[in-house]
This record gives structure tokens, C-alpha cells and sequence, in this order.
């Protein structure tokens, strides 16, 4: 008879779940919720909007157009008020947080640049897009932290090894697969309450450029997380998104649904 496996819930949290204060809040009760019965990996996305000003910051770098500063300027502010409204700006993971996102808007500025120099290329445009799941993975799991769960996180392209075809990349299951024994399997089996962010939409090619999954690609990450998890984890899949709060059941399949929160 084989060993029994451990449960493993894996919730991915859309742009729509990424709002304010209240958002995060609802995260925390359903993390909580959920930690009574299995441990748990996150999947997240950039938050709402995000992708598209990311792709506009791109497109007006390939062209000439003045006005990228404006929109890195409301890229920063957007992660920034957010910041502001989900800590306690006395806690260390407040610090850490603004610290970063500034770390990664100077990326996207010095991105914008070579842009301009360059021929636009799709790896470029890949790597740009990734930002907004890069920035909002930083700061669910740190927001986590803060707010007391032990929260890890990963960025994706450490996990997923994909085909190089950029904007719409496909997993290189085989490969994706030993990269997720080895690097998040220890996090999530060293501990029982630990918490492990991923982000999602993104991964890898094999020369280690950043590749999209297209659009939906946070919800195909939760299930590439899945596939490599399956010989260790009984895994469940749960999205959380476009719903006007927490639901108890799909309501896509589910006739009657009420808000947990």
C-alpha cells in the first residue's frame, strides 16, 4: 500500500482579488481558513490593470513617444498606495516592500532605455510584462509575513522552464518538473505552516530569458505547479478572481453561492 500523501491546496488570486486593504484582508481569512486542512502555495497575479500599463510602457518605449516617466510614475504609485494602505509602515516587511519596488522600477526605467537603442524584440516585451506578478508576488507574501503566517516566496521563472516562444510559451514539463522538486518541494514540506507565494502568468527559457504564458497564464502556472507537485502532494486547484468577494463555491457551476467574506 503506498504512503499517504499530504494535502496541498494551491489558490491562485487574479488581479480582482489584488485591490486594497480589504482585498488583502479577505486573502488572509481564506488562507487561514484553508491552512486548517493542507498546506499552501499561492499563485499570484500583477494586480488589476497592471499587465495593461506594463505593455503600454513597452510600446511607447518603441516608439517616440515622451510620456514613459508618466507611466512608470503611475506603475510606482499604483504598488506604493497599496503598500501604504495594506502595512503597518512600522514593520520591517513595510521597508522591504517600498524597497523593492523601487529596486524594480529603476529595472523597468533602465529596460525603457535599452528599448529605445534596440529593435523591439519579443523576449524584451516578456520581460517587461512579467513585472506586474514579480511586484505583486513581493508584496502578498510579505504582507503575509506581517500580518504573522510564515510566508516564502518564489519567482516563477526559478520553477518554469518553457519553449521559446515568447508571449504565448509552453512548459517544458520534464525539465519544469525536477526544478519544482528541487526548489519549491523543501520550502512547502519543511513546515507544515509555511505559507509559499509563487508568481504566476511567466517562467523561463532554457537560456534563462523571461517567457510569458499569455494571457490567463497565472491560472496555466497554478496547474504546471500542480503537475510537478503530484507524485508528492494531493493537490487541489481553487482561482480566486472577477467575483465580488470570496464565494464559497464556483459560481460558474454552483447554482446558490454565499460570500465567506
Amino acid at each position: 500500500m503506498s504512503e499517504k500523501k499530504d494535502s496541498l491546496t494551491i489558490m491562485k488570486f487574479g488581479g480582482s482579488c489584488l485591490q486594497n486593504g480589504d482585498s488583502y484582508l479577505q486573502i488572509a481569512s481564506i488562507v487561514k481558513q484553508h491552512m486548517k486542512s493542507a498546506r499552501i502555495l499561492i499563485v499570484v497575479s500583477a494586480i488589476k490593470g497592471m499587465t495593461n500599463k506594463l505593455i503600454d510602457f513597452y510600446e511607447k518605449s518603441c516608439s517616440e513617444e515622451n510620456d514613459c516617466d508618466v507611466l512608470i510614475e503611475e506603475i510606482y504609485n499604483m504598488h506604493l498606495q497599496l503598500s501604504d494602505e495594506i502595512f503597518d509602515k512600522k514593520r520591517n516587511e513595510y521597508g522591504e516592500t517600498v524597497e523593492f519596488l523601487r529596486k524594480n522600477i529603476e529595472e523597468l526605467k533602465q529596460v525603457g532605455r535599452l528599448i529605445k537603442l534596440i529593435r523591439p524584440s519579443a523576449d524584451i516585451y516578456d520581460l517587461v510584462a512579467s513585472y506586474g506578478e514579480r511586484l505583486s508576488n513581493f508584496l502578498l507574501s510579505k504582507y503575509l509575513s506581517s500580518t504573522g503566517f510564515r510566508s516564502d516566496y518564489i519567482f516563477s521563472n526559478k520553477l518554469i522552464i518553457t519553449d521559446d516562444n515568447f508571449g504565448r510559451a509552453l512548459p517544458l514539463l520534464d525539465e519544469t518538473e525536477i526544478l519544482i522538486k528541487q526548489k519549491l518541494y523543501p520550502i512547502l514540506n519543511s513546515d507544515k505552516n509555511n505559507i509559499v507565494c509563487v508568481s504566476g502568468y511567466y517562467g523561463s527559457t532554457k537560456d534563462n530569458k523571461i517567457s510569458t504564458l499569455g494571457r490567463g497564464g497565472s491560472d496555466l502556472s497554478a496547474a504546471i505547479l500542480a503537475y510537478g507537485l503530484r507524485d508528492v502532494f494531493t493537490c487541489k486547484i481553487i482561482y480566486w478572481k472577477d467575483v465580488k468577494g470570496f464565494l464559497n463555491a464556483d459560481p460558474r457551476v454552483a447554482r446558490k453561492t454565499s460570500l465567506i467574506r
